[in-house]
């Protein structure tokens, strides 16, 4: 067996019952203990075995961070299969490519992605459901320490990809040494936001794993969601990228100066710079509520990290460690360790790691976590090491500590007319700091035959760069620099953001491509900011798109391009939208008014009442219904009910899906339900209708329906413009979350003409995501009592409900089909 299998089975049986992994789905949450990911990695090496996948053989995976991805990866290491894992964002091309170029015998994937590939393929949405049945497998004890554990492709966009190979000991090296410097928290609990398919991430996924640790992992990476998260799930360590720290330290900023303490902050942040982090994080906790309270340490990788960044959060109490590495070294050289975070420097080697720095300044290391090569190409892999020693590519020097720091990259460098080496970060680095300037990149463009040291300006947003104050900049940061680094020219980018990589580097080449269109830059200048959003993520001119054309088919969007758009229009325009209403039939100009109607938040959104799950209201939730029926009784026919006895089958939580006929329907149930049901029952009614607060009335009427019947608010038929289906399904998330029992009424409202109305898919995603049974109910009889628009109920008629048996749809269903199914089953009922 390989040091790697055994590393973690032991972990398996050490940790078995712990807690390891919860997902955020698109509403609701799955939450896996070590001993579960265990059974569920050698179920899979059973179906690997099953499906004639052997030792040595290749198998990839392409998906969202999710449960399923991470017990391939323990699956493939207990078999000995090796894993290439591919970005979730590859194109269908791309994927083929790769495939064929390594041989692999199976595609693991998301039934979201859209794939035309003659290919065995199994979704990780339905791998829980394959491997329900199976038996466990074993861990194969035939592989060695040099077997091949997976390979990494680390260029997906040129002709010539190339696949880094690493060994299982290259990764059980990795961890062992990693686990020498970096010491967390018995308790720490890690948000992961980056792609599984990084192998940063995948040596968090290994290094919490081998110390028993928490990882929460999020489908969205919209930082609304991210913030959210940190927030309910008490995160405690974050391993991502220096783009992410930006962006939450512009938050804080802003919302600094907005609230008109800006200055306050800085001067704080100054005056305590040298004071414990306990005190710290006492003088600055509201910053800290806003992030949940618990967030202490960020361990950044993947680009260099802007000194003021990492100062400013040192500032406020929170540890930045950091890392440098490439994917040829699985990934991490160097590291700070929490007794020695220098400013500005990457660390020191992990132990048994060396580097030294060669005559023209790049960065060379050998050690036990260096790759094999690359994958079918010897030429290349030769070329990549000088006596033994892999050559980064990076710049840098070690100071008389042995502390590293990076320079910038050997292939960004310029070659100033006098011969010297020019490295843009080091004028970057100098740029960045002016207030005006959120971020910079150095270029040399060619002009005349001649290269030209230009730097291409991303203003902050509330600063309006005019010729003179580019003139200004130019002339002050010239100040600060040598003279052979001299800027001989400066632009403003007219995009909100600079084109960046999965790991939001900047795309250097693609700016330069940009650049070097004259024309098109300056019709970007003059587009408008959606349109400028569109050109970005689809690459497209934009006398290619129209008011007209259709996001998918022919823009090219997919549901990975279409969370991105989401994410961008947040960041970049500052509206939320619910992307769930983007579809297949959505058109630029449809997005437009969603947009616009994001920007006009009138009245005041519904809030979910945190407080409604207290158990004091319990007994009001229980009492006041008996109350409410025996005043009704006397104005209403007597109730029949049929099917009291497929209640008896209810023995945990459970959808109650019933048609709705009348606003009696929800007291009515809230009665005849049993006391284990309606204690704890959220029940969706809506939000334009009951939550409008809007008046004294209307907030009466919302409290009354939240505390003494446990509703919370939900939207239909856009009524609100604001309150999306998103917000509803994230109030139910959060409802299913904490054990409750849900009652919804499918048809979205009451009938209007005692006739049931079509179900709304709403109820099917619910269904789907959550996995839990439902309770159908019929109601007969109601509509001719208190029918919509009627003020008062009528003695007229005969009442029937009718509780039908407990229903357990297939996890392989699609969200229509459920709901289809559903509805059929209460319409017959």
């Amino acid at each position: 067996m390989s040091q790697l299998q055994l590393f973690f089975e032991d972990v398996f049986r050490k940790y078995k019952n712990q807690r390891f992994i919860t997902l955020k789905k698109n509403f609701g949450y799955d939450r896996y203990t070590y001993g579960q990911i265990e059974t569920l990695s050698l179920k899979l090496v059973h179906y690997l075995t099953q499906s004639k996948i052997k030792q040595g053989d290749k198998i990839a995976i392409c998906s969202y961070n999710c449960p399923a991805y991470a017990y391939t990866i323990f699956a493939s290491i207990f078999s000995g299969v090796i894993l290439v894992p591919l970005d979730y964002g590859s194109s269908s091309n791309f994927i083929d490519k790769i495939m064929k170029l390594t041989g692999c015998k199976l595609l693991i994937t998301s039934r979201f992605k859209t794939l035309d590939l003659k290919v065995k393929t199994v979704f990780v949405e339905d791998l829980d459901e394959i491997l329900q049945t199976l038996e466990k497998g074993e861990i194969n004890s035939e592989v060695s320490d040099q077997d091949l554990a997976e390979i990494l492709y680390t260029s997906g966009t040129t002709s010539d990809p190339k696949g880094v190979m690493l060994s299982h000991f290259n990764l059980s090296s990795e961890l062992r040494l990693t686990n020498q410097v970096l010491i967390l928290n018995k308790n720490s609990k890690n948000l992961s936001i980056l792609p599984l398919s990084h192998i940063l991430e995948q040596i968090g996924l290994l290094y919490f794993a081998y110390n028993g640790l928490q990882l929460v992992y999020l489908k969205s990476r919209r930082s609304s969601e991210i913030v959210k998260m940190l927030q309910k799930e008490k995160i405690t360590v974050m391993i991502t990228v220096p783009a992410f720290l930006m962006i939450l330290k512009s938050k804080i900023e802003e919302k600094a100066k907005a609230t008109g303490k800006y200055d306050f902050l800085q001067k704080m942040m100054s005056l305590l710079s040298n004071s414990p982090t306990l005190v710290k994080r006492l003088v600055f906790k509201q910053i800290h509520r806003e992030f949940g309270g618990k967030l202490v340490e960020f361990i950044v990788g993947g680009a260099s990290l802007p000194e003021d960044v990492e100062i400013f959060w040192n500032h406020l109490g929170v540890r930045v460690i950091k890392g440098y590495g490439l994917t040829e070294t699985s990934p991490i050289i160097t590291f700070t360790s929490l007794d020695n975070l220098v400013v500005g420097s990457v660390g020191k080697p992990l132990p048994e790691i060396k580097i030294k720095i060669s005559k023209d300044n790049e960065i060379l290391t050998k050690g036990p976590n260096v790759m094999q090569g690359y994958f079918q190409n010897p030429q290349m892999t030769k070329e990549v090491f000088e006596d033994g020693w892999f050559k980064t590519g990076d710049i840098g020097e070690i100071d008389e500590n042995g502390n590293l720091y990076i320079r910038g990259r050997l292939k960004n460098m310029i070659l100033s007319p006098s011969g010297l080496n020019v490295y843009p970060e080091d004028i970057e680095k100098v740029l960045n700091k002016f207030p005006q300037i959120k971020e910079s990149c150095v270029l040399a463009l060619n002009k005349n035959n001649h290269q030209v040291i230009t730097a291409i300006i991303l203003p902050k947003k509330e600063k309006e760069l005019r010729e003179k104050d580019l003139l200004s900049i130019k002339q002050e940061a010239n100040q600060q620099l040598e003279y052979h680094q001299q800027i001989q020219d400066v632009m403003v980018w007219p995009d909100k953001d600079f084109p960046r990589t999965l790991t939001l580097k900047v795309r250097r080449p693609d700016i330069l491509q940009r650049l070097e269109h004259k024309e098109e830059f300056k019709e970007m200048i003059e587009q408008d900011p959606l349109m400028q959003l569109l050109t970005e993520i689809t690459h497209l001119k934009s006398q290619q798109i129209k008011e007209t054309s259709l996001l998918y088919r022919d823009l090219g969007f997919d549901s990975l391009k279409i969370l991105e758009l989401g994410a961008s229009i947040e960041e970049k325009l500052k509206a939320e939208i619910d992307d769930g209403l983007i579809n297949s039939q959505t058109q630029v100009k449809d997005l437009r008014k969603l947009i616009n109607k994001a920007f006009k938040q009138n009245l005041k959104n519904p809030k979910l009442s945190r407080s409604m799950f207290s158990p004091f209201f319990i007994p009001f939730r229980l009492i006041l219904p008996e109350i409410w029926y025996t005043i009704l009784s006397i104005l209403i026919p007597r109730i029949n009910v049929i099917g009291w006895e497929n209640l008896d089958e209810i023995n945990s939580q459970v959808i109650i899906a019933s048609n709705h006929t009348s606003h009696l329907d929800v007291l009515l149930l809230s009665k005849i339900l049993p006391y284990k049901i309606r204690a704890k029952m959220g029940s969706g009614a809506a939000a334009d209708y009951f939550f409008r607060n809007d008046s004294l009335t209307a907030k009466i009427v919302s409290w009354l329906m939240t505390y003494l019947l446990g509703a919370y608010p939900v939207a239909r038929e856009d009524k609100i413009h604001y309150f999306t289906v998103k917000h509803s399904m994230e109030f139910t998330a959060e409802i299913v979350d904490r054990g409750w029992n849900i009652l919804l009424f499918p048809e979205g409202t009451r009938t209007e003409t005692g006739k049931m109305n079509k179900f709304k898919n709403g109820v099917g995603a619910i269904v789907k995501e959550t996995n839990l049974p439902i309770l159908p109910i019929k109601i007969e009889g109601l509509y001719e009592v208190l029918p919509k628009g009627a003020r008062f109920p009528r003695k007229k008629g005969q009442i029937m409900i009718k509780f039908g048996k407990l229903v357990k749809f297939p996890g392989n269903l699609e969200t229509d089909e459920i709901t289809n199914r559903l509805e059929k089953i209460i319409r017959q009922m």
